[in-house]
């Protein structure tokens, strides 16, 4: 076995390795940006005062990122004040957390 061969092998080895560490290495670069995995960075959890620890600071049922992009308070858990948590308008009664609903509760 010449030298070319046996460094041939050791790229080949070397690059094997690294793509198998590949997805490990961004699933730690994403948690490094975003350590509680709430779609949110920890810079941008810094301005919205949410925290970076806790993916749903305010305990509506929604992440902080996803209140975000809803536009909805990710430190209030009723955005509208309807009495509806934001998480429970988007998941269950599908209605507007932004705009103060009247649900049924199917009492007549």
């Amino acid at each position: 076995m010449s030298i070319f061969d046996t460094t041939t092998a050791k790229v080949a080895l070397v690059a094997a390795a690294l793509a198998l560490a590949a997805p490990s290495a961004a699933a730690a670069a994403r948690s490094a940006t975003d350590l509680d995995g709430d779609g949110l960075a920890n810079i941008a959890e810094a301005t919205y005062g949410t925290n970076p620890t806790k993916a749903d600071t305010d305990r509506d049922g929604l992440a902080d990122g996803r209140e975000v992009k809803l536009r909805t308070n990710p430190l209030k858990r009723d955005t509208d004040g309807d009495g509806y948590s934001d998480g429970y308008e988007v998941k269950v009664s599908k209605t507007d957390p932004l705009k103060k609903n009247k649900l049924r509760t199917g009492a007549s």
